[in-house]
C-alpha cells in the first residue's frame, strides 16, 4: 500500500526561536557598524585635535614655511604685500606673527576644510594692533579634513567666529631692532568680523580689533559627518605660555555651545 507524502512544518517553539536569533544577529550587526563609526569619528576628532597642536607648536616656534613668492615691505605705518619672487634681504621690513585658520565648512558633495593664513607685521612694532597684521595669501595652505567631520560652530567667548589666529608675543626691541623678550608666548585670537565659510573678514582692521582669549577658551564643535555625533574641541584661552588643546566626544547636540 502506498503511503502519502506528508507535509513538514516548523512549530510555534521553533519559530520562534529562529526570530529571536535573526534578531539577535541583526542587532549584533547593527551595534557592529555603529561601534566602527563611533571610532572612525573619534580617530578623525583626534587627527584634526592632533594638526591644531602642530599648528600652535609651530607658531610659537617661530616656524614659517616661506615659499619665497611674496615681498613684505613697510609703508609707513603699514605693511603691503606684493605677491612675486622675493630678492634676499627684501622682507626684512617685516617679521612673521603667526597663523589664521580660517574655517571652511563643506557640503553633502564635498568635505570640510581649513585654510593656514600666515600673518606678516611691522617688524618695529610691539603690538599687535601696532604691526599691521597682513595676511599673505600666496603663501596659505588649505587641509581638507576627514569626510568623518563636519565644522558645526566656533565658539569663542559668547560669540561664533569663523577664523581663530594664533600669534606670538612681541615683546621688546632693542636700539637695533632686535627683539628681546616675549617672542616665545602664544595666545588664541578670534578674528573679528570673520565668518564659517568666508576668508572676506580677514582683513587688517578686522586683525588689529582682535583680542587674546584669557580665561575663557575658543570651542570648535564638530560633527559626526552631519550625524548625531559630537565632538568639541577646547583651545585654553590663556594668554602666554602653552595652549591646552583637549578633546570631548560626546551625544549631546551642537555640543551643547
Amino acid at each position: 500500500m502506498k503511503r502519502g507524502l506528508g507535509t513538514a512544518g516548523f512549530t510555534i517553539i521553533e519559530t520562534m526561536v529562529v526570530l529571536t536569533v535573526t534578531a539577535g544577529l541583526f542587532m549584533a550587526i547593527v551595534l557592529s557598524q555603529r561601534g566602527q563609526h563611533n571610532r572612525d569619528f573619534e580617530l578623525a576628532a583626534n587627527d584634526f585635535k592632533s594638526q591644531l597642536v602642530t599648528e600652535i607648536s609651530n607658531v610659537q616656534q617661530g616656524y614659517f614655511p616661506s615659499m619665497g613668492n611674496f615681498k613684505c615691505e613697510a609703508m609707513g605705518n603699514t605693511v603691503q604685500i606684493t605677491p612675486g619672487a622675493a630678492a634676499e634681504g627684501t622682507n626684512g621690513d617685516c617679521v612673521y606673527l603667526g597663523d589664521i585658520m580660517q574655517f571652511l565648512p563643506g557640503n553633502s558633495s564635498t568635505n570640510d576644510k581649513y585654510t593656514l593664513y600666515p600673518v606678516a607685521g611691522l617688524r618695529t612694532a610691539t603690538t599687535l594692533a601696532s604691526a599691521s597684521p597682513t595676511t599673505i595669501p600666496s603663501s596659505a595652505t588649505t587641509v581638507e579634513l576627514d569626510g568623518n567631520l563636519h565644522i558645526a560652530a566656533v565658539k569663542a567667548g559668547a560669540g561664533n567666529v569663523g577664523a581663530l589666529g594664533f600669534f606670538s608675543g612681541l615683546g621688546t626691541i632693542s636700539h637695533d631692532t632686535v627683539y628681546t623678550s616675549g617672542t616665545q608666548t602664544i595666545a588664541t585670537y578670534p578674528i573679528t568680523g570673520s565668518s564659517l565659510g568666508s576668508p572676506s573678514g580677514l582683513t587688517t582692521a578686522n586683525i588689529k580689533n582682535s583680542t587674546p582669549l584669557t580665561s575663557s577658551g575658543a570651542k570648535i564643535c564638530l560633527q559626526a559627518g552631519r550625524a548625531s555625533e559630537w565632538g568639541l574641541i577646547t583651545i585654553s584661552g590663556a594668554s602666554g605660555g602653552t595652549l591646552d588643546v583637549t578633546l570631548d566626544i560626546m551625544t549631546t547636540a551642537n555640543c551643547g555651545l
